[in-house]
């Protein structure tokens, strides 16, 4: 069977499989107050929004309805930029710690090389969920805010009117598994590099 350090590979391999999959899932979400009804709404990290309210569900690529273009080279650039950096970020350690795991496991790798190789990948992940974290914050909240067209339409929704001095996308969203399980994937991939 051997010893733990013998598997530290499989560490990075959990690790990229879990990094990958936390991007299928919504990254925050806003339920609507004194409801049970399941309305509110959802947030992806690569800029997909959903809105569930009174029996209808609106779907959003930033603040464009599916179906229109959105406007990513104007108001949304900011959003769009930072949501596919991080999004980019995340898939290509997620996949790098993958092939690296599958290098050690079969010897085309060795030990040491592999735990630079995890450790590094787990602190950009670790870095692009902390950067969308601040960033989404300053996009829904700060940037659009001052701009003509206002905030977004997911932010309208909270307010009805649209009219709102000030917004903090982290006072009404509450994070979700697709920002939590990032740092899960980042913390096996660094328990890859300690078992060593």
């Amino acid at each position: 069977m051997g010893n733990l350090s013998e598997h530290s590979y499989a560490f990075a391999m959990i690790g990229g499989i879990l990094a990958l999959i936390s991007l299928v899932f919504p990254a925050a979400y806003y339920a609507y107050p004194l409801t049970d009804m399941g309305y509110g709404m959802l947030v992806w990290m690569w800029g997909f929004a959903m809105l569930r309210h009174m029996g209808e569900s609106r779907i959003y690529f930033f603040n464009a309805d599916l179906g229109e273009q959105a406007d990513i080279f104007g108001a949304e650039f900011f959003g769009f930029l930072t949501s596919i950096t991080c999004t980019s970020a995340i898939i290509f350690s997620g996949i790098v710690l993958i092939i690296t795991a599958q290098k050690v496991k079969h010897g085309n790798m060795s030990d040491e090389t592999g735990s630079k190789v995890w450790a590094i990948m787990a602190l950009i992940i670790i870095g692009s969920c902390i950067f969308w974290i601040i960033t989404v914050e300053y996009y829904y909240g700060v940037y659009t805010g001052t701009l003509k067209r206002g905030y977004p339409k997911i932010v309208k929704y909270i307010f009805r009117s649209g009219k709102t001095e000030q917004f903090s996308f982290w006072a009404f969203f509450n994070p979700t598994i697709g920002i939590i399980l990032p740092f899960i994937a980042a913390g096996i991939a660094l328990i890859g590099v300690y078992v060593r």
